[in-house]
């Protein structure tokens, strides 16, 4: 069964390579040629997670890169296929060493895709930080003395009104 309009329905779904190329609703002719088979079972839309702290109890923020990869391979078990694996605000030298794994990290097969890492912070406000840890909140400022390479990163929360918060968003915008 496919989800088609908005309902399920028994449907023959043609692949090439990693594509659907082709959906037939209905159910299988008989006389069709099928490399596999299910009878039973959902195909669906992948899930895309888009703030995601750890799975399988890896924490993306402190998992080596064998840990997270195993992680990753949990994940489409899930329904999540692609996701931005985050990692939260800490001190800056554990921020890269994270984002170092992720940069050394390929997509392997089965496994769910890193679409590039969710920085949740540190340039936030101290005022209105939720969980994060105090002591390693940053302002723009610091954050760019720490050195931190944007490279990984996809989606950089940050409060504007911290002191260089502009010069961090030119920054980002300079890594895409």
């Amino acid at each position: 069964n496919s989800f088609i309009d908005g309902k399920f329905q028994p449907a023959t779904i043609e692949v090439s390579g990693d594509l659907i190329s082709g959906i037939e609703l209905g159910p299988l002719a008989a006389s069709k040629e099928v490399e596999i088979r299910y009878d039973r079972g959902y195909l669906v839309p992948g899930l895309i997670d888009l703030q995601l702290n750890g799975v399988a109890g890896v924490d993306f923020s402190s998992g080596s890169k064998e840990q997270i990869e195993v992680a990753l391979a949990e994940l489409p078990q899930t329904g999540t296929t692609s996701l931005c694996p985050t990692v939260i605000t800490s001190a800056p030298s554990q921020i890269q060493k994270q984002l170092d794994v992720f940069s050394k990290m390929g997509h392997v097969a089965g496994s769910a895709r890193s679409l590039g890492v969710h920085l949740e912070g540190p340039v936030i406000s101290s005022e209105k930080k939720g969980a994060h840890a105090l002591g390693h909140i940053l302002s723009g400022t610091q954050f760019l003395a720490s050195g931190i390479d944007l490279g990984q990163v996809r989606i950089l929360p940050l409060a504007p009104e911290v002191k260089g918060a502009e010069e961090v968003i030119s920054l980002a915008k300079a890594n895409n």
